[in-house]
């Protein structure tokens, strides 16, 4: 599968579930896809970001960078329950290394609104060329949304 394929399935799958906007920005960064999820007050609960032909490097400069962008956005996000951070990583030829990587990240801050909540990082990592989709924990039960055939 193409990665223009790839991102035109991806896209119609994350509308079910996010407002999406193609070759949007996120605190000032050009991303491929970006998705937002409202609670019912109209508040950011997740926030998904996509990066469609990535390198391995790239990928593990966002890993690195990735708490300080979900803190950095975190004041958009709802304070009184889970708000989570998912982000993809659509690559061809992934490296057993990256793979591990993203396997083994975790990121989980408590969030002091009015009551305790908390905001969670999700990672996903997919290999167009061989179909498999790689996820940490957190975003496990997500694997769906990312396979097509």
């Amino acid at each position: 599968m193409t990665f223009g394929r790839y991102r035109e399935l991806l896209a119609a799958s994350l509308e079910q579930n996010y407002g999406i906007e193609a070759d949007a920005y996120y605190l000032g960064k050009k991303y491929d896809i970006v998705g937002f999820s409202k609670d019912s007050e109209g508040r950011t609960a997740e926030i998904c970001i996509v990066s469609v032909g990535a390198d391995v490097q790239f990928v593990r400069d966002e890993l690195d960078s990735l708490p300080e962008i979900m803190l950095s956005g975190l004041r958009s996000f709802s304070r009184d329950k889970e708000s989570v951070f998912l982000r993809v990583f659509v690559m061809e030829d992934v490296p057993f290394e990256l793979i591990r990587e993203v396997r083994a990240y975790k990121f989980t801050k408590a969030v002091k609104g009015q009551f305790w909540g908390y905001a969670e990082s999700q990672i996903v990592l997919v290999d167009v060329k061989s179909g498999q989709v790689y996820t940490n924990l957190a975003a496990e039960h997500k694997r769906n949304l990312f396979c097509f055939a």
